[in-house]
């Protein structure tokens, strides 16, 4: 008889991102799989309300919980969502299968480092862009984007309304601590050959039910 239970997909979105980001794959997705899309908080419609500073920590510290006596045969995660699932494996064990990582930040972002003085003035940008008409503000953050989509056409309607809705302190001060982030996964330590190397493995794949 075939196994008919579904299995289990997790979607962690990037910076500027929010769940609804990946609505159409999770729907898609959902034929095949039971499907969870995880959204940071002061993105979308998650608040941010803790009083921690090191937004970065507490992401990490949050997602880490949420894993808890979860069970998830894959992993889907883009940009500042790999980075910090890739923090929570490397300190916690948890029962995942597959990981799929796009466009994952780590080791920091080199190419803002030079202007990183400008990042917390991202603040007023974003405080801004909501009281002034949309038509001014886009080709901004159509620039901004390219932080996280890498090229103007896969800027759309989706992210603009993800980067107006986005907590101005959150979204500024994320973007600065990734830029100066140090974790990297590319030299492999002990605890990180314990927790994550020898259970989980990095795909670069399409995702294909079995």
């Amino acid at each position: 008889m075939r196994n008919t239970k579904k299995s289990k997909v997790l979607i962690i979105h990037g910076w500027l991102h929010s769940s609804k980001r990946y609505a159409e794959l999770g729907a898609k997705l959902s034929k095949y799989a039971d499907v969870d899309i995880y959204e940071f908080a002061g993105f979308g419609d998650t608040k941010y309300t803790s009083a921690k500073l090191d937004i970065l920590n507490n992401y990490v510290e949050k997602l880490n919980n949420y894993l808890i006596n979860k069970k998830y045969d894959l992993v889907i995660t883009h940009s500042m969502g790999g980075n910090i699932l890739l923090k929570v494996l490397n300190e916690y064990k948890h029962n995942i299968k597959y990981v799929v990582l796009s466009n994952t930040a780590y080791n920091g972002l080199p190419i803002l480092k030079p202007i990183a003085w400008i990042i917390p003035m991202t603040i007023v940008l974003f405080i801004v862009s909501k009281i002034i008409p949309k038509k001014i503000i886009k080709p901004i953050f159509s620039r901004i984007s390219l932080l996280t989509v890498n090229e103007l056409k896969y800027f759309d309607d989706i992210m603009f309304n993800d980067a107006l809705k986005a907590n101005s302190f959150v979204a500024s001060i994320t973007l600065f601590q990734l830029a100066f982030d140090k974790f990297t996964f590319i030299l492999f330590s002990n605890k990180i050959m314990d927790n994550l190397y020898n259970y989980i493995k990095l795909i670069y794949i399409v995702y294909q039910k079995n």
